[in-house]
């Protein structure tokens, strides 16, 4: 296996295959999670903060869990930084707050 990593967060793997009949690379994206602390206090907030990150590229799973005010991404390629600047306008807008714990 070979390691290039893509960002400080993301790494891909290449594995060669020897068998001919096999394709003759495999590449692997490691998925990364992103912990966000979000003061969502209902189902509206955390809906809306799902949809929001959901359409974002490379953004693969959105949990968002209201009791304990946190949202966890999986994603390939995006930083928690670009995840809390996408969030900042329904931030502003409901008052809620966003930030990388």
């Amino acid at each position: 296996f070979f390691f290039i990593s893509q960002s400080s967060e993301t790494k891909a793997s290449i594995k060669a295959h020897t068998d001919p009949k096999e394709t003759p690379f495999t590449i692997q994206i490691e998925m990364t999670e992103v912990k966000l602390e979000v003061g969502m206090t209902c189902g509206g907030c955390s809906g809306a903060v799902e949809r929001i990150l959901s359409k974002m590229e490379g953004v693969s799973k959105v949990d968002a869990n209201i009791e304990e005010k946190t949202v966890i991404v999986t994603a390939e390629g995006v930083t928690a930084e670009e995840m809390v600047e996408k969030l900042s306008k329904w931030s502003a807008a409901s008052g809620k707050f966003v930030r990388v714990p």
